[in-house]
């Protein structure tokens, strides 16, 4: 009887030695399990914090960029402003150009009419001076004779021929003899002239006397001498004028003065409306 309760009590033992290290194997494999959950747990948290971390970062960059494309969306409408103004600039830079060519070419235009004007100008400033000078040697040459009385004078356009009274008339203020021949001579030169006019002016002395008008006085005498003319000149390249006593060559105060004074001059000068005609005539030609 002993052997068998030996044998219960042996597989007992056994079973609880077999139950203690399976036991001890499980309690130490829910050990492992653990540290590996609470591992995993631990990197789960990592992850998590790493995780929020990018989702931070994400929102940061989510807003830069959002920032960004607004920042975008106002230079696009600067730039498209600026482009608007560039094609305005343009636009305007380009009507300017054609209205500053075409001011260039005016100009040019301008200037060479300018140009060509006074071109015209001198030419016939010159032709007239030139016209004048032969006219004026033809009457030096006529007038030789009476060299000691007549005066004879020429300005740039104009010839002057001062006759003194003593010498055109008589004592009864008729043209002399002598006054006659010099009026005729100087009328046949004129006569040849159509491109001139003249104008015989009046000149007399300063008189104290009230009762005399000068200017009358003068125009008479300048009328009488015109009359030497009428047959060589026609009546719209001669005119009487008289200047009275507004211009004295010498003193009044004595008897040559006075006698200086009292004189006829042939005013002698391009006729303007003939000359025009003349040089429009030319230019056709």
């Amino acid at each position: 009887m002993r052997l068998p309760i030996v044998v219960v009590v042996c597989s007992l033992m056994l079973s609880a030695c077999v139950s203690k290290k399976k036991f001890l194997n499980e309690v130490a494999e829910k050990e492992g399990f653990r540290k590996v959950a609470v591992e995993l747990t631990n990197n789960l948290q990592r992850e998590k914090t790493k995780v929020s971390h990018w989702i931070s970062k994400n929102m940061v960059l989510r807003d830069s960029l959002w920032g960004v494309q607004t920042d975008l969306a106002a230079f696009a409408r600067q730039n498209k402003v600026l482009v608007q103004a560039v094609n305005a600039l343009t636009e305007e830079m380009t009507t300017l150009k054609q209205r500053y060519d075409i001011a260039v070419q005016e100009e040019q235009l301008s200037s060479e009419k300018r140009d060509q004007a006074i071109r015209q100008m001198q030419q016939e400033a010159n032709f007239k001076t030139q016209i004048m000078k032969e006219l004026y040697a033809k009457l030096e040459a006529a007038l030789q004779p009476y060299a000691t009385s007549v005066t004879l004078q020429r300005l740039e356009q104009e010839v002057l021929i001062g006759f003194p009274h003593s010498f055109l008339f008589s004592s009864n203020n008729r043209l002399s003899e002598s006054g006659v021949m010099a009026l005729t001579q100087v009328g046949e030169i004129l006569k040849t002239q159509r491109l001139v006019d003249v104008t015989v002016v009046g000149h007399v002395e300063k008189n104290a006397s009230k009762s005399v008008d000068a200017w009358a006085t003068a125009y008479q005498l300048a009328s009488t001498a015109s009359k030497a003319l009428v047959n060589q000149l026609s009546a719209k390249n001669l005119t009487v004028a008289s200047k009275g006593d507004s211009e004295p060559i010498a003193n009044n105060d004595t008897k040559m003065g006075k006698a200086q004074n009292r004189r006829i001059v042939l005013l002698i000068q391009p006729r303007l409306e003939e000359w025009y005609q003349f040089m429009q005539r030319s230019r056709q030609e």
